[in-house]
């Protein structure tokens, strides 16, 4: 026997309403320098390879981090709880990434691939999600 499926409520991928786009705006800038100074800073022998993808990583982050402010109201866009944990969690990784190899061009391009990995999560379709309201953990 099998056991009975449970009907999970739709979720809705994030959007980008306008105070989205305002908060990854404004947010891309301070994680940029706060990336930067974690990779060990600029200054005359940073590659412009390094730059770019610092400057990458932190506009995928300020975008993962812009997709949790709520569209409308006050409510924060959680999404499953498992999902948005490893998406939000990116952006320390990728921190710490640019910290153990500093201005190294391999460690900014792996803060870049965990970065996007971490939009995707939170772009991608929910009911790829493991759990949901409604199922069974």
């Amino acid at each position: 026997m099998t056991a009975p499926e449970v009907p999970v409520a739709p979720v809705r991928a994030p959007s980008a309403a306008p105070r989205r786009i305002w908060v990854g705006l404004l947010a891309a800038p301070l994680l940029w320098w706060l990336l930067s100074v974690a990779g060990g800073g600029l200054d005359a022998a940073t590659s412009p390879a390094w730059i770019t993808f610092v400057a990458l990583a932190s506009i995928a982050s300020a975008a993962t981090l812009a997709s949790y402010v709520p569209a409308t109201g006050l409510t924060p866009a959680w999404g499953c709880s498992s999902c948005a944990v490893v998406a939000a969690a990116t952006v320390p990784v990728a921190a710490g990434l640019l910290a153990s190899a500093p201005g190294k061009v391999p460690s900014a391009s792996l803060a870049l691939l965990v970065t996007a990995f971490g939009f995707a999560q939170r772009l991608r379709d929910p009911r790829t999600c493991p759990t949901g309201p409604g199922t069974p953990a």
